[in-house]
């Protein structure tokens, strides 16, 4: 039978708590495990990018384009800067926390917890600083916009100890295997942000203010709910002393910010070079974009949750891991035939959900049936990152992706795009050909690791 993680015994010795952990499984459970489990954290990375993002741009454009331009380009500075970093350098939590909780070394989990918070606090000091003082690298790209942009990214200086507390408190739950609590806290934070926006609705300020008041009111709630739940895993011993030792475990999520913000500016830099080809391209790119983006959050629901299961398991030093890796695999060959089914099929509907411009729908829906292929890329890419990650292999993950996307896919992009003149086709052909290198190489280290090594390497997180 498979052990259900809310109820595993507790231990009141190490010596006890450092014994494996025996369990057996089956490939069609760890499956509908994987289907359960990634259903509610769909449901949590939809609803923050809807709380953090959508509702405060929405708001944002109820005041005109001068606010919603000036709002929507502060913002995204915003989570080019912060959320993305604090998301990549959480991956360290899916290795650490989740292999520790597999081990049983409960207060292990609350000590990798509490000590990312800190190391972030920290990191984040010279990019408030940053944001203090963005003003002159703010006129340099927009002058016009500068003025209105400069008092929004200072404000949200005050998002960053409840973006760096959520954030952590949400892996450290997921690593628990607690996948339904972020989406709760999520869910009840949607009130708050709708009072938020709609008392500050007119003032330029506003969207911004409520996006720090929101990231607040999700802050609060899973604090606590952490703090109402069993504590099982809390480290009671927050010494400084205590709280400041072993900081090199956490060089892994150096190298998770490095694979996170790889794969998110070659995104972007399609999106710039294909307004070198005119409006109606642009349009089009953006469209794309936009559905491979929302298409990408099933597959990477999987491999979160296909991580944390992995990272238990290894853990516990048991075998049971392979189980898990073969049935991410399967997932990912059924979520890359769906994916690209939606995509391929669907081609000629999805643009009319954008615009309504004839020239834009017929040219998206031509660029849909080539960049559909990139769906299997994606899901391969989105589901083994995440088993590497729970494998702790970082360091490899941030070469690769470097490799894939620097060297490979924007210097294809741009021979096929330009020279070749394929302009956006050849943009995504550039792209699909780097994620096809990078999906071979992940699916090959994954399925060739040697089990036991790892095993003995990650000992010293639960020790």
């Amino acid at each position: 039978m498979i052990i259900d993680p809310d109820t595993r015994p507790r231990y009141d010795s190490p010596a006890e708590e450092d014994q494996p952990v025996h369990v057996t499984t089956s490939f069609k459970l760890e499956l509908k495990d994987l289907v359960r489990n990634s259903l509610p954290t769909l449901v949590t990375f939809l609803l923050q990018s809807s709380l953090l993002l959508v509702i405060p741009i929405y708001f944002a454009g109820k005041q005109g384009k001068d606010v919603l331009s000036a709002s929507s380009m502060a913002i995204n500075l915003f989570y080019i800067s912060g959320p993305a970093l604090v998301f990549g350098f959480c991956t360290a939590e899916d290795t650490l926390c989740s292999t520790a909780f597999g081990a049983k070394s409960y207060t292990k989990v609350g000590l990798y917890y509490q000590r990312s918070i800190l190391i972030l606090h920290i990191m984040f000091i010279p990019i408030a600083l940053l944001w203090m003082t963005s003003g002159p690298l703010l006129r340099v790209f927009s002058p016009e916009l500068a003025d209105m942009c400069i008092p929004i990214l200072r404000l949200m200086v005050l998002a960053i100890p409840a973006l760096i507390v959520f954030e952590c408190s949400k892996r450290y739950l997921l690593s628990q295997n607690k996948f339904r609590a972020p989406t709760l806290v999520l869910a009840g934070a949607i009130p708050f942000s709708l009072i938020f926006n709609m008392a500050f609705e007119r003032f330029y300020l506003g969207p911004a203010l409520s996006l720090v008041l929101t990231y607040w009111a999700v802050s609060v709630l899973v604090v606590t709910y952490i703090y109402f739940d069993d504590r099982q895993c809390w480290n009671s011993d927050l010494r400084l002393s205590v709280l400041l030792q072993d900081w090199g475990q956490f060089s892994i999520g150096l190298s998770g910010i490095i694979m996170v913000c790889a794969e998110s500016f070659s995104f972007r830099v399609i999106t710039l070079l294909s307004a070198k080809f005119g409006s109606v391209e642009l349009a089009s790119q953006t469209v794309v974009t936009t559905v491979s983006i929302f298409l990408f959050q099933f597959p990477f629901s999987v491999g979160i949750c296909s991580s944390v299961r992995l990272a238990n398991y290894i853990g516990a030093r048991s075998h049971n891991c392979i189980t898990v890796v073969r049935a991410a695999t399967v997932a990912t060959a059924a979520i890359g035939l769906i994916n690209f089914s939606i995509m391929f099929f669907f081609r000629g509907w999805l643009p009319h959900i954008f615009t309504d411009d004839e020239e834009v729908i017929e040219f998206t829906s031509k660029l849909l049936r080539g960049v559909a292929l990139n769906e299997f890329g994606d899901a391969v890419n989105a589901i083994f990152s995440s088993l590497l990650r729970g494998q702790g292999r970082q360091n490899i993950g941030s070469v690769l992706n470097l490799t894939a996307y620097y060297v490979i896919a924007i210097p294809l992009e741009l021979l096929l795009g330009f020279y070749f003149g394929l302009e956006v086709a050849g943009l995504w052909a550039g792209l699909l050909l780097g994620e096809l290198f990078l999906s071979a190489v992940e699916i090959y280290l994954v399925w060739s690791t040697n089990w036991d090594k790892l095993m003995e390497k990650n000992k010293s997180i639960v020790t």
